[in-house]
């Protein structure tokens, strides 16, 4: 496609990424002479009524989300080919990208898990559940805040309408998905609290706890692994975000914290948790697995925003040595 293209009042610059069925691209708002995010789907799914109504969900579910931490929507644009979707162009890298570069020290973990935390809230108080929250979909932009990207899997709970797949076909990234929508079960909104446990694991110890090399031992983890504390595989993580994050990923849902209930017990650690020292420590190169970074990961931590930091060195781990996580 010639970047010369226009779709209406905005003419496209360059491609900013790739994900499963769509790409992004970054365009100019000739009209508001500013750079904004334009998806289409991509060409080799754009026969497909699955995907394009995907695609419209996503832009109806966003559209009612307007929150700081949430990506905004600013357009839908139909030509005669493609249905677009015009957002909010972030300023940073993604919450994965990040990780590939070093974990999170508890402070930074804290930032992004009162973010997230917020924006999930608010979105959930709407009646919208995100189903596929992880580190890729997260935005860790250049002003310090934080923006809960792709809501392509959003479900509205509060109005009936029919499902993109038939009853039973699980959604989302295996890695960081709850048991019930592992297992293609009814979701509520503490399917992606659950989720939010996983994104603060991985933020602090460099992979999900459940992560596995087949999809099979990766669902049977998800299932029944009792994954080890926080606090067991670093020392410096305080007992009561390791114990947050336990509840988080309760199996049993009925057991997990509310959405507001999380965002402030975060909120509360944030404000209570000193500024970061100065400090030596033990570092060790991630694993091959710890990094659960592929070709496509980096295709989606760009999907928004510039590409800064985007592929820097190897994540470093401050893990104890005797961690059990497998």
């Amino acid at each position: 496609m010639s970047m010369s293209k226009a779709i209406g009042p905005y003419r496209l610059e360059s491609i900013l990424g790739r994900g499963g069925m769509s790409e992004v691209h970054i365009a100019f708002d000739q009209r508001l002479e500013r750079r904004v995010a334009i998806k289409r789907l991509r060409a080799d799914w754009t026969q497909s009524e699955c995907a394009a109504s995907r695609l419209q969900r996503e832009a109806k579910a966003v559209a009612a989300l307007a929150h700081p931490a949430i990506v905004q929507i600013f357009d839908v644009v139909e030509d005669a080919d493609d249905t677009w979707i015009v957002l909010e162009l972030v300023d940073g890298q993604s919450l994965a990208s990040r990780l590939r570069q070093s974990l999170l020290n508890v402070v930074e973990a804290l930032e992004v898990g009162v973010g997230v935390a917020e924006g999930l809230a608010f979105a959930h108080a709407k009646g919208i559940l995100h189903r596929d929250l992880k580190t890729e979909n997260v935005m860790l932009a250049n002003n310090g805040e934080i923006k809960i990207l792709d809501f392509g899997l959003a479900k509205n709970l509060l109005v009936a309408e029919s499902t993109l797949t038939a009853d039973g076909v699980v959604l989302g990234t295996l890695r960081a998905m709850s048991p019930e929508q592992a297992m293609g079960l009814e979701l509520d909104f503490r399917s992606d609290l659950f989720s939010l446990g996983v994104l603060l694991y991985e933020s602090l110890i460099g992979r999900s706890p459940f992560a596995s090399e087949s999809a099979t031992t990766t669902i049977t983890k998800i299932c029944s692994y009792q994954q080890p504390p926080l606090r067991l595989c670093r020392q410096d993580v305080p007992i009561e975000l390791s114990r947050l994050v336990d509840s988080l990923l309760e199996k049993d849902r009925k057991h997990r914290p509310s959405s507001d209930e999380t965002r402030d017990r975060l909120r509360a650690m944030r404000q209570n948790q000193a500024a970061p020292t100065t400090r030596s420590v033990n570092v060790q190169p991630l694993s091959n697995e710890a990094a659960h970074s592929t070709a496509a990961d980096r295709n989606a931590t760009t999907l928004f925003g510039s590409h800064a930091g985007a592929d820097g060195p190897d994540g470093q781990r401050d893990v104890n040595d005797d961690c059990p996580l497998p």
